[in-house]
């Protein structure tokens, strides 16, 4: 009967850890999303949205994605990246993020995640001659903070 109740107690302990760890979970949804470096090899992610105080044009949210595999020694970011089906996942755009809440909210939202991903599209290509759109890459981050008027340049 001991045994019984151990159990019950540890299953609804186990349960409720889980709950708890998805709800510190955010997946960041960007199909536009723009990966750089440094010139050491560390990977930043950075989005910007449309500020609502008129003394700046954009508050930008930054993002390392956590790439070291050694003392000086980072991970490319095709090694970074694995694929998920985007039906399988809860995302947030975050174009929502901008509706939802206030530069300040999101940041405070941001910190308080424990878990945040990056969500991006993967270049189409052809599975079966069929287009396979619902496949995306995911990235794991680490929130940096804040920063007005930041803008991130794609080079191609």
């Amino acid at each position: 009967m001991e045994l019984l109740r151990s159990i019950i107690t540890l299953s609804i302990l186990l349960s409720f850890k889980i709950c708890v760890a998805q709800e510190d979970t955010l997946k960041i949804l960007d199909d536009n999303a723009i990966i750089t470096s440094d010139i050491n090899g560390k990977l930043y992610y950075l989005f910007k949205i449309k500020s609502k105080n008129p003394d700046f044009q954009w508050d930008s949210y930054k993002f390392i994605i956590p790439n070291q595999k050694g003392f000086d020694e980072y991970y490319n970011v095709h090694e970074m990246q694995e694929e998920v089906d985007i039906d399988s996942i809860n995302s947030k755009a975050i174009i929502d993020l901008s509706k939802e809440m206030t530069n300040w909210e999101i940041h405070n939202f941001l910190s308080k995640k424990r878990k945040i991903y990056l969500i991006n599209k993967k270049k189409p290509n052809r599975i079966k001659n069929k287009l396979n759109s619902k496949i995306y890459y995911s990235y794991p981050l680490i929130y940096q903070g804040t920063q007005k008027n930041i803008e991130v340049l794609k080079l191609h």
